[in-house]
Protein backbone atom coordinates (compact mmCIF):
# COMPACT_ATOMS: atom_id res chain seq x y z
CA UNK A 1 0.00 0.00 0.00
CA UNK A 2 1.31 3.63 -1.09
CA UNK A 3 0.63 6.09 1.52
CA UNK A 4 0.40 9.78 0.21
CA UNK A 5 2.17 12.33 2.28
CA UNK A 6 1.40 14.75 0.51
CA UNK A 7 1.00 18.28 2.90
CA UNK A 8 -1.54 20.08 0.58
CA UNK A 9 -3.34 16.66 0.46
CA UNK A 10 -3.62 17.05 4.03
CA UNK A 11 -4.39 20.33 4.44
CA UNK A 12 -7.38 19.64 1.95
CA UNK A 13 -8.60 17.02 4.85
CA UNK A 14 -8.08 18.44 7.46
CA UNK A 15 -10.27 21.50 6.39
CA UNK A 16 -12.84 19.27 5.29
CA UNK A 17 -13.07 17.11 8.50
CA UNK A 18 -15.38 19.91 10.50
CA UNK A 19 -19.06 19.91 9.79
CA UNK A 20 -18.86 23.52 10.31
CA UNK A 21 -16.56 24.02 7.35
CA UNK A 22 -18.59 21.54 5.10
CA UNK A 23 -21.47 23.63 5.73
CA UNK A 24 -19.32 27.09 4.98
CA UNK A 25 -18.45 25.13 1.94
CA UNK A 26 -22.22 24.46 1.00
CA UNK A 27 -22.99 27.56 1.34
CA UNK A 28 -20.39 28.69 -1.30
CA UNK A 29 -21.30 26.83 -3.77
CA UNK A 30 -24.63 29.30 -4.22
CA UNK A 31 -22.46 31.92 -4.47
CA UNK A 32 -20.34 34.49 -2.66
CA UNK A 33 -20.84 35.01 0.94
CA UNK A 34 -19.41 37.70 3.42
CA UNK A 35 -18.44 36.12 6.89
CA UNK A 36 -21.89 37.70 8.75
CA UNK A 37 -23.80 35.33 5.56
CA UNK A 38 -21.61 32.18 6.77
CA UNK A 39 -21.86 32.32 10.46
CA UNK A 40 -25.47 33.43 10.60
CA UNK A 41 -26.37 29.77 9.93
CA UNK A 42 -24.50 27.77 12.04
CA UNK A 43 -25.35 30.28 14.66
CA UNK A 44 -20.96 30.89 14.86
CA UNK A 45 -19.24 33.79 16.56
CA UNK A 46 -17.37 35.97 14.17
CA UNK A 47 -13.90 35.20 15.44
CA UNK A 48 -15.01 30.82 15.20
CA UNK A 49 -15.99 31.93 11.61
CA UNK A 50 -12.88 33.68 11.14
CA UNK A 51 -10.78 30.51 12.15
CA UNK A 52 -12.97 28.37 10.13
CA UNK A 53 -12.62 30.06 6.92
CA UNK A 54 -8.69 30.67 7.41
CA UNK A 55 -8.35 26.85 7.12
CA UNK A 56 -10.52 26.38 3.98
CA UNK A 57 -7.73 29.48 3.02
CA UNK A 58 -4.82 27.72 3.87
CA UNK A 59 -6.37 24.59 2.46
CA UNK A 60 -6.98 26.70 -1.41
CA UNK A 61 -10.69 25.35 -0.75
CA UNK A 62 -11.49 29.00 -0.94
CA UNK A 63 -10.06 32.72 -1.79
CA UNK A 64 -11.11 36.06 -0.19
CA UNK A 65 -12.04 38.64 -2.10
CA UNK A 66 -11.92 42.58 -0.86
CA UNK A 67 -14.77 44.82 -2.28
CA UNK A 68 -14.48 48.15 -0.45
CA UNK A 69 -14.52 47.10 3.23
CA UNK A 70 -16.35 44.07 2.52
CA UNK A 71 -14.11 40.71 2.65
CA UNK A 72 -16.07 38.38 0.47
Amino acid sequence: MVLDTSPRLDRVFHALAHPARRAMIRQLSDGERNLSELAAPLKMTFPAATKHVRVLEGAKLVRRRVVGREHL
